[in-house]
């Protein structure tokens, strides 16, 4: 038996992911279904030796709004991604204060999701664009369950 022709391909690194995402929601903006922008967060230290941080711990990789008015986050992942395990691990902690902001989001009515394809991230928008009232929920493992309101 033949191996897939696609079982060597090497999974897409998160920036790989993340343009791909990007790429996609640049297309839905010019048909006026969104807006969308990269959030970096982070710090560096200026001329004068200044720390300067930018964003929050936790903020998410790309914030935007649908038409209607809807906030959405997207944290993109690498293709495969596993959240770390629970624990004291620095990892474990920075997946922690992004699961928590996607879940303040989605509280009050916005659409805070985690994708690791931009395939996954244009389903996810055109459900959020077909279902005013749908709802997301992030789940520790990193999965999405979205509830439409139609017998979800």
């Amino acid at each position: 038996m033949k191996a897939s022709p696609h079982a060597s391909l090497p999974k897409q690194s998160e920036a790989a992911v993340q343009r791909a995402v990007l790429k996609m929601l640049a297309a839905r903006e010019r048909l006026g279904q969104l807006v969308a922008d990269r959030r970096n967060t982070g710090g560096m230290t200026d001329g004068k030796g200044q720390f300067l941080r930018f964003g929050k711990p936790g903020d998410s990789d790309i914030i935007g709004t649908l038409r209607g008015g809807r906030t959405f986050a997207i944290e993109v992942k690498r293709e495969g991604w596993k959240p770390p395990k629970p624990g004291p691990s620095a990892a474990w902690k920075h997946w922690k204060r992004q699961l928590d902001r996607l879940t303040r989001i989605n509280r009050v009515g916005g659409l805070g999701v985690v994708v690791t394809t931009a395939k996954e991230a244009d389903d996810l928008i055109e459900a959020g664009l077909r279902w005013p009232y749908l709802m997301a929920e992030v789940k520790e493992d990193g999965t999405v369950k979205l509830y439409t309101g139609e017998g979800s």
